[in-house]
């Protein structure tokens, strides 16, 4: 029961920093540097998805669409998280956790207040990267850790067959 109870709660940590940060930002309305020439704090309300996609969409049917399609992913990951059990598969329920807690995340903001909030901001010079939040961070973060271990387990299942090969074909 605790390897079912470990993704909630680390989805329930960062859904709440998520929502922490995203309240502070929207009542503060800081415009902060954090690290010159690298790094700003600021407010914008993204209607789109991640990092301002369809956010120049003009579509009334956006937002429910955007709503709909994120219950799908949630309840489809909720699933993934139940069927894995073995201690083995804690690298994929440590990947849907943070993607989990990502996708609240910004689904609670999208239904309460019709917008994201994105703060975080990222700069080298005049080349900007989209301005995105800690669940924007936490989706790529799980995403990375999926696309790494699919990597590692091919790897590994390269290494398995490279062991298992008929010494007759060694012969050869």
């Amino acid at each position: 029961m605790q390897l079912r109870l470990f993704p909630v709660a680390l989805a329930a940590l960062v859904f709440a920093l998520d929502q922490w940060t995203k309240w502070m930002v929207r009542t503060h309305e800081p415009a902060t540097v954090v690290i010159p020439g690298y790094l700003n704090i600021v407010h914008v309300e993204n209607p789109g998805v991640a990092f301002g996609l369809l956010s120049q969409s003009p579509s009334q049917w956006r937002g429910l669409v955007l709503i709909g399609v994120s219950v799908l992913i949630l309840g489809y990951i909720a699933i993934l998280v139940w069927r894995s059990r073995t201690g083995a598969a804690i690298g994929l329920r440590l990947a849907l956790a943070l993607i989990m807690a990502g996708a609240l995340g910004n689904l609670y903001d999208r239904v309460t207040h019709h917008t994201v909030t994105d703060f975080i901001e990222v700069h080298s010079g005049p080349h900007y990267f989209p301005v995105f939040n800690v669940a924007d961070s936490s989706i790529s973060v799980g995403g990375a850790v999926l696309v790494l271990l699919e990597l590692l387990s091919g790897r590994k299942k390269k290494a398995e067959e490279d062991t298992n090969v008929s010494p007759a074909l060694h012969d050869r």
